[in-house]
């Protein structure tokens, strides 16, 4: 367990080998004083809780990961978010058209004006953004949120029979119900940038104008991201583009922490290979993550993009992690104007900023040339 790693003090990660029964199991995890919280078929592990104080996690791993019946025992991790058209304020958004107009050097942006000359998105794609949360009532934001069109809302009913009662724009694994209601602000700026409605006459804008937004709340109350959480919500993703049709092209990961996870890269494994890209921010630590690792950025696995942040002078940020082999591409993530709680705008600055804008490029990408890989 890397030293400060954030985990949880009472549960862990545990996947067992083949051939190893549920009643065996069960045997097994009692005998540790342990007990099954919630199984992930998806990647054939499952969370598990303490029953007694006992053991401290770390022993516990230790116990578990040396019996022959374990494929894998590990803490569960808990990540941070990266913090640090005519549209009125789009002249503001200098990451998309950069004149100058913060002081920086003109086009130094990721030229979306010139592409959207040729598309400005398309309402079929859907951007997964898994974070804190989505406030789905912003008025610049309402309007391309997903809707399940599976669920009637607030009638208390499974509709649809993916085990998840009204989940109308998402879920919230974080406190294991469908309301992925933002409280923190952070997941909120994040979906505006991928897919904030363009061409409204209100606020900001999208590098989508009209892609969709599933939102997908992985925070606890603590505000932290518990590996449990957000690999619910990839296993909700996957579930929901494998079995319902939905178009997931994309999704936004702008977080990071604690140490490397067998669970969690099987998660992301399972959902790039249901071809959902995965593009996740570098960090904001300022240090190399070819020599200290970053996750999930950091797994070495196909379809995942590591994000850093570029300022307006086109120059890596100053706080941007960067890496040379772990580290993919850059992205404007240095006074980022975007959607806010309540229907405000606000600026704020991080990889967490810079990782939305290669998302909706994806997302873009994706529904301009449906076919493509």
């Amino acid at each position: 367990i890397p030293n400060g790693a954030a985990f949880s003090q009472s549960q862990l990660l545990v996947a067992f080998n083949k051939g190893v029964t549920p009643a065996q199991q069960d045997s097994l995890l009692a005998s540790h004083n342990l007990a099954v919280v919630k199984r992930y078929d998806f990647i054939d592990a499952m969370l598990v809780r303490k029953t007694t104080e006992g053991k401290s996690i770390p022993q516990l791993v230790n116990d578990l990961s040396a019996l022959p019946q374990i494929r894998y025992a590990e803490p569960n991790y808990i990540k941070q978010v990266d913090r640090t058209s005519n549209d009125p304020r789009f002249s503001e958004q200098w990451g998309y058209n950069n004149t100058g107009q913060t002081g920086g050097t003109p086009d130094a942006d990721i030229d979306l004006t010139e592409a959207w000359d040729t598309f400005t998105g398309s309402s079929t794609t859907v951007i997964a953004i898994l974070d804190t949360g989505v406030d789905y009532n912003h008025p610049d934001l309402r309007a391309n949120m997903w809707i399940n069109p599976g669920e009637i809302a607030d009638d208390g009913i499974d509709n649809d029979g993916n085990g998840y009662i009204d989940d109308i724009y998402g879920i919230d694994p974080g406190a294991g119900d469908s309301n992925p209601m933002d409280e923190d602000g952070h997941g909120t700026h994040v979906a505006g940038t991928t897919s904030a409605v363009g061409n409204n006459g209100i606020g900001v804008t999208g590098v989508n104008w009209n892609a969709k937004i599933m939102a997908l709340k992985g925070a606890d109350a603590s505000g932290g991201l518990p590996n449990s959480a957000t690999i619910e919500a990839m296993n909700y993703m996957v579930m929901m583009k494998t079995q319902y049709g939905v178009n997931i092209v994309v999704s936004n990961h702008s977080y990071g922490g604690g140490g490397a996870s067998q669970a969690e890269r099987d998660a992301i494994a399972a959902s790039t290979g249901a071809g959902i890209v995965f593009v996740a921010a570098a960090g904001n630590s300022g240090t190399d993550n070819d020599v200290n690792a970053d996750y999930p950025s950091g797994y070495d696995l196909p379809g995942i993009i590591s994000v850093a942040a570029t300022d307006h002078n086109d120059l890596l940020a100053g706080f941007s992690q960067f890496g040379l082999t772990t580290v993919d591409v850059g992205a404007p993530g240095v006074a980022i104007l975007s959607t806010t709680l309540g229907g405000g705008y606000g600026l704020l600055q991080g990889t967490s900023m810079a990782s939305p804008h290669v998302a909706g490029v994806v997302g873009l990408l994706a529904g301009a040339v449906p076919g493509a890989s």
